[in-house]
C-alpha cells in the first residue's frame, strides 16, 4: 500500500479535474500517481474507459499492489466486466487484509453463472475473513445459489 497518501480529491469541475489528472499523467511516472489520476477519471470526471487505461498503467507499474487491482476489479464490476474483475480482485485477494476481494470475486462468478466457482469462492471468504457482518452475508448468497 501507500501509507500516508491520499488516495483521490474530489474536483468540483470537471474541466478542472481532467486538466490536473492529465497534467499529473504527463509529469510522474510512479504508480500512485496514476492510481490517483484514475480515482479522478472514475469519479470526478467520470471518463471511466479512460479510468481502466490509467488503472491498467498504475497496475503494471506495480503488479502486485492490492489497492490499485481491487479498485480496477471495482470498475470493471460496475461495468458488468465480471471476468475481467475476478482476474483483479484475485490479485488482490492474495494480500492479507484483502479478504473482501474473495467476497467479490465470489459475486463475479455468479454473475456469470459459474455456481461452484462463486460457492467455492464464498465458502474461501468465510474461512479467511473476520468481517461476522460479511460472512453472514456470504452465507446469504450460498443459500440463494443452493436454492436455484
Amino acid at each position: 500500500m501507500f501509507p500516508g497518501r491520499n488516495v483521490y480529491c474530489v474536483l468540483h469541475d470537471p474541466k478542472e479535474g481532467n486538466y490536473y489528472v492529465q497534467k499529473g499523467i504527463d509529469n510522474r511516472e510512479t504508480a500512485m500517481n496514476y492510481f490517483n489520476a484514475a480515482m479522478n477519471y472514475q469519479f470526478a470526471v467520470r471518463d471511466l474507459p479512460h479510468a481502466i487505461e490509467v488503472f491498467k498503467k498504475a497496475l503494471s507499474l506495480s503488479p502486485k499492489e492490492p489497492v490499485i487491482s481491487r479498485r480496477l476489479g471495482d470498475l470493471y464490476f460496475e461495468l458488468s466486466r465480471y471476468e475481467e474483475a475476478a482476474k483483479c480482485y484475485k490479485i488482490s485477494a492474495e494480500t492479507p487484509g484483502y479478504e473482501n476481494s474473495l467476497y467479490l470475486m465470489a459475486r463475479c462468478f455468479y454473475e456469470m453463472g459459474r455456481k461452484e466457482d462463486a460457492i467455492r469462492t464464498f465458502n474461501e471468504y468465510i474461512t479467511r475473513s473476520k468481517d461476522r457482518e460479511m460472512i453472514e452475508k456470504a452465507k446469504g448468497w450460498i443459500s440463494v445459489i443452493m436454492k436455484k
